[in-house]
């Protein structure tokens, strides 16, 4: 089992390395066109083109491509974009861009800029900035997007809220549809849906579990004496294997996902007073794991807090039927030692839920590293069918995850 589950987590690692790199179709400014794999995530970090494979590979800054088409039909293209400097100059310069928007006036997103939009009207695109510039009082903030935003849209005001509006992907979607309707009666409004990023993950767990099971039950001797016994196990630390897929729901906050995870269990029985012999319990499990995941992330660190529903699966190699003899010596002046025997059998499976904080540190744009420790609920009636007993399973972890990111620019 454990083998099997090591060689889909290498297939599928395989997989999600290979499909960082994209089949596009690349035209130059010169005219020639070719086609190859790139690195879709340099271009969106770092606003270059990586050609890894083909007859062109290489490093293609802006100045020399005209346009990238993909083999999915998402396009980028490169514009000249007029930027402002703090003092208030302009400087042009060449970005990779995606559109947003299309119609009388559009809006672009741009790569490898320290700004993330820009509008064009009419041929001419300007960045959407926010400045901190040196005034004798300070560094203060100065929403230059807003004047570029006013003079784009000066012709045409009617519903377009220019003072309220964020520079910020939806908002800037919204008034730029609201603009282009009022120029346009023919415009027809385009969804932020339909331009929504996507980001996957695949994420490779393992670490360190542990579980604790608590046995007692009572017995009854003869002339109806009622003996209270506790049968210890000693605690289980095994190994762990697992891989999770997640993707984002809120932007690069809030994350949900599935996943599976093999780990086995030992419990050995502790020899005391009370407890003369018992059998040993082995069992393993496939866990099928689900969770939400809220993440803050500041430069290279990020710290998260994961909430996880589990479904233990148990399989086992033996019928499952474990059996407690515990004895007591009635009076300290004899050694007479009474047997009690109570039989249990294993649950197939059941539920728990978990809490883990976490905290990853980003290696490369595509590349995490992490570590997180899990609170998971203890699970009662763990063997069914105990004589006059009772139990309870308690379940921890340490974790640690690689995780493996795509960002799909769908």
């Amino acid at each position: 089992m454990r083998s099997t589950l090591l060689i889909t987590l290498l297939i599928a690692l395989a997989t999600i390395t290979n499909s960082y790199a994209q089949k596009a179709n690349i035209l130059l400014k010169t005219g020639s066109q070719f086609e190859g794999e790139i690195e879709l995530s340099k271009l969106k970090d770092d606003g270059v083109l990586v050609v890894v494979s083909g007859t062109n590979t290489g490093t293609y800054t802006p100045d020399v491509v005209q346009s990238v088409l993909l083999e999915d039909g998402e396009s980028f293209q490169v514009k000249i974009i007029s930027v402002l400097n703090p003092d208030y100059s302009e400087d042009e310069k060449e970005y990779f861009v995606r559109s947003l928007i299309l119609g009388p006036a559009s809006l672009w997103e741009v790569f490898g800029a320290d700004f993330e939009f820009a509008a064009e009207k009419e041929s001419e695109v300007k960045a959407l900035q926010v400045l901190e510039v040196e005034t004798p009082l300070g560094g203060q903030r100065d929403d230059a997007y807003k004047g570029v935003l006013f003079q784009l849209f000066s012709d045409c005001t009617e519903g377009v809220n220019v003072s309220s509006t964020k520079n910020s992907k939806s908002q800037l979607i919204d008034v730029f549809n609201k603009y282009n309707s009022c120029v346009d009666n023919a415009y027809i409004p385009q969804s932020l849906n339909l331009i929504k990023e996507r980001v996957i993950e695949l994420e490779v767990v393992s670490g360190i579990h542990y579980s604790e099971l608590n046995f007692s039950g009572t017995a009854t001797l003869f002339l109806g004496e009622q003996l209270m016994y506790d049968y210890d196990f000693e605690r289980s630390i095994s190994n762990f294997y697992g891989a999770n897929i997640n993707v984002n729901i809120i932007s690069d906050i809030l994350f949900g996902g599935l996943g599976l995870q093999y780990v086995e269990h030992k419990f050995e029985p502790v020899i005391n007073d009370m407890v003369a012999d018992g059998s040993s319990i082995e069992f393993s499990e496939v866990v099928f794991k689900g969770h939400i995941e809220g993440r803050y992330k500041i430069g290279s660190f990020s710290t998260a807090l994961r909430v996880g529903a589990n479904f233990h699966s148990i399989t086992k190699d033996y019928d499952g039927r474990i059996f407690v003899a515990a004895i007591r010596q009635v009076d300290p002046l004899r050694t007479n030692n009474i047997l009690i025997k109570t039989q249990g059998e294993l649950e197939s499976g059941y539920t728990t839920f978990s809490l883990s904080p976490a905290f990853y540190y980003s290696i490369t744009d595509n590349l995490e590293l992490g570590a997180s420790y899990s609170f998971i609920t203890s699970n009662k009636d763990f063997l069914s069918n105990a004589d006059n007993a009772s139990d309870e399973q308690s379940n921890a972890s340490l974790n640690f995850h690689l995780k493996f990111k795509i960002v799909s620019l769908k």
